[in-house]
């Protein structure tokens, strides 16, 4: 009776290409976002290069939505980042050395 149901499930694939496509439309929210701010910020400035300044709500409503601050997304690797990595690599190193010694050397006792 258990096997009569079809259940469709998702396949790797499909997961894989679901989460490139939220992927892709994350990163193309993000580029429209900064391509909105930097154009917020071009119309601040004047024909001189000087930026005006923001003299804050003045009592009035804004028709820009308050800005939200996020860390900015960096390929560089913290300090903390790198030791870990490092120190990942050295035991992984080590584990892998031990490990061949052992199958070598049992080996080599065996003939």
């Amino acid at each position: 009776r258990q096997y009569d149901e079809t259940v469709d499930r998702h396949s790797a694939y499909e997961m894989l290409k679901q989460a490139a496509e939220d992927a892709a439309r994350r990163e193309n929210e993000q580029r429209e976002a900064e391509q909105r701010e930097r154009e917020y910020e071009e119309g601040r400035r004047t024909r001189t290069g000087f930026q005006l300044p923001d003299f804050g709500d003045s009592g009035r409503q804004s028709s820009r939505a308050p800005r939200t601050t996020r860390p900015r997304a960096s390929n560089r690797q913290s300090v903390t980042e790198a030791a870990v990595k490092s120190l990942a690599r050295t035991v992984a190193s080590q584990v892998g050395r031990a490990l061949v010694r052992g199958i070598l050397g049992s080996l080599k006792k065996g003939l």
